[in-house]
């Protein structure tokens, strides 16, 4: 199930990459660009059974993003600092 996900997503990916506001970009921009939305978004939106990129996608990141921070503050919180 998780190939449809990133089929759906690379194309998008894909479409984005070549649309021509990006291909006007540096060759090296593009690459990391693609490296990121590769390594990075694809496994995420698997995780997350994401099955393609929309709008409602940053809310769902801001969402994950703060839930990682409130776990890391909660972490921290357990220790203490003397100056």
């Amino acid at each position: 199930m998780s190939e449809p996900i990133a089929s759906e997503i690379e194309a998008q990916i894909n479409s984005y990459l070549t649309h021509p506001r990006t291909s006007g970009l540096a060759k090296t921009t593009r690459d990391l660009y693609k490296t990121i939305l590769v390594n990075l978004l694809i496994p995420f939106c698997r995780r997350q059974n994401i099955l393609k990129l929309t709008p409602d996608l940053i809310d769902h990141m801001e969402d994950y993003v703060l839930s990682i921070s409130m776990a890391h503050v909660a972490h921290v919180d357990h220790f203490t600092i003397s100056p």
